[in-house]
């Protein structure tokens, strides 16, 4: 589990908030993950629609299912900076995010004792505002190939 300390969480929805209105011209509008006013569940009834209508329409349909789970703790932060870059973010917004990556480090505690520090090379930190709006911009090189 994370634990992200306020000053960080409220850089981060500074961040996001700017973030948000650019973000809709860059992802696919058939990705739900980071959208705004959308949700899992509008998701799933794209996919019973589209199967619904192949199947009135006789076309065939192919779905692709991915497991992203685990997903966040995967992406390197190297990634996340090429992404954001690819996307057209400038200097500056890019390195006031991965201001909050670099020389991330973390500690496991047992028993009172805290192990000592770590360096984190990859991950999206989980509960962070910009967290699912990093991933999106991630995935959507994923996208584009498949569309």
């Amino acid at each position: 589990m994370t634990l992200l300390n306020a000053d960080y969480k409220i850089l981060a929805r500074i961040i996001a908030n700017r973030m948000k209105p650019t973000l809709q011209d860059l992802i696919y509008p058939q990705q739900h993950c980071g959208s705004l006013g959308t949700s899992v569940f509008e998701a799933v009834a794209t996919i019973r629609d589209a199967v619904d209508h192949s199947e009135i329409t006789t076309n065939p349909l192919y779905v692709i299912a991915f497991d992203f789970q685990s997903a966040l703790d995967r992406v390197s932060h190297r990634y996340i900076d090429r992404s954001l870059h690819a996307h057209g973010f400038d200097d500056p917004f890019i390195r006031r995010i991965m201001g909050l990556y670099r020389n991330a480090s973390s500690e496991v505690q047992v028993n009172g004792f805290s192990s000592n520090g770590f360096p984190i090379n990859c991950s999206i930190c989980q509960g962070c505002p910009l967290s699912m709006m990093l991933f999106a911009i991630c995935i959507n090189p994923l996208l584009h190939k498949l569309e």
